[in-house]
């Protein structure tokens, strides 16, 4: 790119600041899980401020203005996977299969938003598909903290009523919405699909930062407050600002995030809440180390096996640790 960051055919080509970030995730692995330490943290925190030489780059003033149908490639956006009619859907329609729920549902007059509107009256009424993979209730409540912005644009609750109150049901992915196409009976899943974006690139910053010993609250404090918004963010600082969003009922027991004590769990508290539903979550607690407190993946297969087939025909390669090849038994 000899020096060009600027987006010469669009937001879904691939650039320079993609390059930057591509190479910022890349040195913060390398120094994390191949033993590069120090002097990879460093190469990954210059490369993640280069981004900033992106032309006209920034955080939107809203969370939700970032993923909105009718503002894609916003200045935010550093790069993405483009969607438009009649040329692809999101995921290739597996998004409305299996994390959405069916029209029919919606618009029985059963449900309803956490303001007791029925679903049936809004555009919500417009959504198709079937929910399988179901996100827990204690995740929906015990991820965001209140006044955060970025829980009502990242995921919906469903409510049924009782008499007079409003019980909760089960919740779904709000972040990307789609569109009602002219003539459409169901919602389009077109919304564009964020790689990289500006936000992205402010924790990946903080988490070098962190790995480095350094201080992360310009970072930190950054994203917060566009999830809080300024005025809620400035009056509550005492308990949103880093590093004093810590402590009390909310993380006794939280099996999803935790207090600000550590700056690695604040970056990764920090990317769970902004990124949910954008692809970054495991590859965050695999490259830091906390895949045994945030998932229930075997730690002796955090990596892919060898295949049959090509372990036979090259007999050079060594079965991937934690399998074990043919005839030696099960694992």
């Amino acid at each position: 790119f000899n020096g060009d960051y600027s987006y010469k055919y669009g937001k879904h080509y691939w650039s320079l600041g993609a390059t930057k970030m591509l190479k910022g995730e890349v040195y913060l692995w390398s120094g994390k899980q191949m033993g590069g330490g120090e002097a990879d943290y460093r190469t990954a925190k210059t490369a993640l401020q280069e981004v900033d030489n992106c032309p006209g780059i920034g955080l939107e003033d809203n969370f939700t203005n970032v993923f909105a149908y009718a503002n894609k490639k916003n200045k935010e956006i550093i790069f993405t996977i483009h969607n438009g009619r009649d040329e692809y859907n999101m995921w290739n329609g597996s998004f409305r299969g299996n994390l959405v729920p069916q029209q029919a549902y919606m618009t029985s007059g059963s449900y309803f938003d956490e303001n007791g509107v029925s679903f049936a009256e809004t555009k919500d009424a417009e959504l198709n598909g079937l929910i399988r993979l179901q996100i827990k209730k204690d995740f929906y409540n015990k991820v965001f903290r209140e006044g955060d912005t970025r829980k009502a644009g990242s995921v919906k609750a469903v409510y049924v009523k009782e008499g007079e109150d409003l019980v909760y049901e089960a919740c779904f992915p709000y972040k990307f919405q789609g569109t009602m196409l002219p003539g459409g009976s169901e919602r389009a899943w077109l919304d564009d699909y964020p790689i990289y974006r500006y936000a992205d690139c402010l924790l990946l910053l903080a988490e070098a930062k962190a790995l480095l010993g350094e201080d992360i609250t310009t970072e930190i404090n950054t994203v917060r407050k566009r999830a809080y918004g300024e005025a809620y963010f400035e009056a509550n600082k005492a308990t949103l600002a880093y590093p004093n969003e810590k402590g009390g009922d909310f993380y006794s027991v939280n099996p999803f995030v935790a207090g600000d004590d550590d700056p690695i769990e604040t970056v990764l508290k920090e990317r769970l809440r902004e990124l949910m539903y954008e692809g970054k979550r495991w590859y965050d607690i695999r490259t830091l180390g906390y895949t045994a407190k945030y998932s229930t993946a075997n730690e002796k297969r955090l990596l892919w096996p060898i295949d049959a087939n090509t372990l036979t025909n090259n007999r050079e390669l060594v079965q991937t640790e934690g399998y074990l090849t043919s005839g030696e038994g099960e694992e």
